[in-house]
Formats: C-alpha cells, sequence, structure tokens
C-alpha cells in the first residue's frame, strides 16, 4: 500500500511528460481514474474515512435501531437449546451412518 502511495504521483508524471512531448492529451485520460484510486485509498488507509464510517455506524445504532434488529426477534434460551438438541442429534446420526 505504501509502495502505491510512493510510485503513483511519479507514473503520473512520466505519463503528463509523455503527453506533452507527443503532444497527445488522450495519455492523459488513465491518469484521471487513476488520481481518484489512489486519493480513496489514502483516505481509506490513513483513518478519516474509517472515523466517518464509525460515526454513521452509530447513529444507524442510535436512530434506526428496525434497521439492525433481528427479524424474529431476539431468540429465547429455549429455542437456543431446542436448536442446539437438534442438532446435536443430527451431529450423532450422521456418525452413525459413516460407521
Amino acid at each position: 500500500m505504501c509502495l502505491g502511495f510512493a510510485t503513483m504521483p511519479s507514473e503520473c508524471g512520466c505519463v503528463w511528460l509523455r503527453s506533452i512531448r507527443r503532444k497527445q492529451p488522450r495519455l492523459l485520460v488513465p491518469v484521471i481514474p487513476l488520481t481518484f484510486v489512489l486519493a480513496y485509498q489514502y483516505d481509506f488507509a490513513y483513518g478519516h474515512f474509517i472515523q466517518r464510517a464509525r460515526h454513521e455506524a452509530e447513529n444507524i445504532l442510535d436512530s434506526n435501531v428496525e434497521l439492525v434488529a433481528m427479524p424474529g426477534g431476539v431468540p429465547g434460551f429455549d429455542e437456543l437449546e431446542k436448536a442446539r438438541r437438534a442438532q446435536s442429534k443430527l451431529a450423532v446420526l450422521s456418525l452413525d451412518a459413516q460407521r
């Protein structure tokens, strides 16, 4: 990641100089999206994006609880125990079938 940050400006500079020498501005077209990619990666790597994402996640948890709620509600102990027993019976049956 750091190597990409170090080499991107020099690569863009070389492409820019080559386009000036050859008088072909179409060579600059790939530089534009690459600078956006570099800016996104820089933002993501150095914390600004992570801080915004964390802040937005906290806002969702505070204001829109229905977005993160479980569809059937929180399972109770009895439901979990029933599912665990059914799963352990299936595991025992599959072991018996393999023998």
